[in-house]
């Protein structure tokens, strides 16, 4: 599942922060904020939590799945509506159980 964070940086600038102020308030790395920096390199999902605990808010305001990277694009929407819903779900299912077992079940 490809990952990008591009809704976290467009919470920080709504929030009026920088990588550096994130960095500091929630207690990441340089590196940390290096790879967020990086399409699809994934962080921990301890990582992603002090992200949202700091900004107070949800995974999805932090996270977008890909979905092209999968092929679940608009043209596949325009031409097969049903595949297109059928593997939306399936990479939505993958991602809550990623995080509820990441972050509910530890």
């Amino acid at each position: 599942m490809h990952i990008s964070y591009k809704p976290l940086w467009h919470t920080l600038i709504e929030r009026n922060m920088r990588k550096e102020d994130l960095r500091l308030a929630a207690g990441l790395t340089t590196n940390m904020i290096a790879n967020m920096g990086k399409e699809g390199k994934h962080i921990s999902m301890d990582t992603l939590a002090r992200i949202c605990e700091t900004l107070d808010c949800g995974i999805m305001d932090v996270i977008e799945l890909v979905k092209t990277a999968e092929g679940v694009t608009e043209e596949l929407k325009a031409r097969n509506q049903l595949e297109w819903v059928g593997q939306m779900n399936n990479i939505r299912n993958r991602a809550e159980e990623i995080i509820n077992s990441e972050l509910i079940y530890i």
